[in-house]
């Protein structure tokens, strides 16, 4: 997964080390009475353009045409998410994006709640649940991030962490789209394209590993020892889990 998402990168705006985006990004409800009207319009404007890509890739018939679609489009959604994250960073205050994030998650998490079972099915629903709640772990994260600094040794492998994080979390974010436009405009995904996303949404796990990295070299943690005595049965369980890796890898 890793390389064909960092690739699909977009050219001339690989991210800095301090460079987050904003995963959360408010939906129009939660944002139309809190945000100035000119940001409410940008807003509005940039998502109408968000869904309608969105809209075109849960069209898509077959893994092959999705996979397609992904190559061609993925890089402007990125550009469109970090350039309205930027934006909506730079104009509004911190708290209220906090609070503006905060509640365009519980309103797909509403969405998911209601609609995705009978849409999808109970695995997609736990794992789409999943998914939101490790953005939000993500959100977290990055306030970390925004308020430490990177040691000069680590500066590099910093800039790898990002280049790393953004694609997969927005890759995340696409596939969460996928499903809730699919829920909102009440139109099926085909079971090809479904799986696609599935695995998409995994992308998130991978998002977090990156950016728990960038806040672990900002706030290193000591080391902990832990001193134990093992006994008899502790001794034949390790040497059992041994014997399972040993023919796993086998």
């Amino acid at each position: 997964m890793n390389g064909p998402l960092v690739s699909a990168f977009p050219e001339g705006i690989a991210p800095e080390g301090d460079c987050l985006v904003l995963l959360g990004v408010p939906s129009e409800k939660s944002a139309k009475q809190q945000l100035a009207g000119s940001v409410d319009d940008i807003l509005r404007n940039v998502s109408s353009i968000l869904n309608g890509m969105t809209m075109s890739a849960i069209e898509k018939k077959t893994a092959q045409e999705f996979k397609a679609f992904y190559l061609q489009e993925f890089p402007a959604y990125m550009r469109l998410i970090l350039a309205l994250s930027g934006i909506i960073e730079a104009t509004v205050k911190k708290s209220v994006v906090n609070r503006l994030v905060s509640e365009s998650y519980c309103e797909l998490e509403a969405d998911i709640r209601e609609h995705a079972q009978a849409f999808f099915g109970e695995e997609m629903k736990d794992q789409a649940f999943f998914t939101v709640w490790t953005l939000r772990k993500i959100d977290e994260l990055a306030n970390l991030v925004t308020s430490g600094s990177v040691p000069n040794g680590d500066k590099r492998r910093d800039r790898v962490y990002a280049s790393n994080f953004v694609p997969h979390a927005l890759w995340a974010r696409f596939n969460v789209d996928c499903l809730r436009v699919s829920m909102r405009s009440k139109k099926a995904i085909y079971p090809e394209v479904l799986t696609e996303i599935s695995d998409g949404l995994r992308a998130a796990v991978d998002a977090y590993a990156w950016i728990k990295q960038a806040v672990d070299i900002r706030f290193p943690q000591p080391d902990i020892d832990f001193e134990f005595e093992m006994d008899d049965e502790d001794r034949e369980l390790v040497r059992e889990s041994m014997c399972d890796m040993a023919h796993e890898t086998a």
